[in-house]
């Protein structure tokens, strides 16, 4: 009896140990080390982030800290933006990097529907852009796009147009 006690008696004080080995920073969670490009599809809903752009306007954002690559490799390090506007809606939109993950936005930008045709708007961390700025965009682990930055812009998401986000996260090795 006394030897059944004391197997009993490991089993339960070796289970803490292994539960708190769980919440250790070794536990966290990772993302390929690079720099990448993914996009997000507006079509009522955000479509999850991808390699291809949908709409008929380019946008390429980038960034001067890294050149990035079009792989969702790193997908899992950002959640899908927030909210989902709707259509000829100026809602400002959330990116944020999800917790766990030490990668950061270095670079922002959407597609939107400006005046009745589509634009990009961009801006990276060094507050430079490839096409008019947007309003709002902070770099780091959240970044916010604000449509009408470009004065009366919106998200377009019905018909062939739609509008897309761009980021740019840098993982670190």
């Amino acid at each position: 009896m006394i030897k059944a006690a004391g197997v009993a008696g490991a089993v339960a004080w070796a289970a803490p140990v292994i539960i708190d080995s769980m919440s250790s920073p070794a536990a966290a969670a990772t993302a390929p080390s690079g720099c990448f490009r993914m996009y997000n599809n507006l079509d009522g809903t955000w479509q999850g982030w991808s390699t291809s752009n949908d709409s008929s306007t380019s946008c390429v954002v980038t960034a001067t800290e890294c050149t990035a690559t079009t792989s969702v490799a790193a997908a899992a390090a950002v959640g899908t933006p927030t909210p989902a506007p709707a259509d000829n809606s100026g809602t400002t939109v959330s990116v944020s990097v999800n917790g766990g993950y030490s990668c950061k936005i270095v670079a922002a930008g959407a597609v939107v529907n400006a005046g009745g045709g589509m634009a990009c708007r961009q801006r990276d961390t060094d507050g430079t852009s490839g096409g008019t700025t947007f309003g709002g965009l902070v770099a780091g682990t959240t970044v916010t796009i604000d449509p009408n930055g470009g004065g009366g812009d919106s998200w377009d998401n019905s018909g062939s147009n739609r509008s897309v986000v761009v980021i740019v996260l840098q993982c670190p090795a």
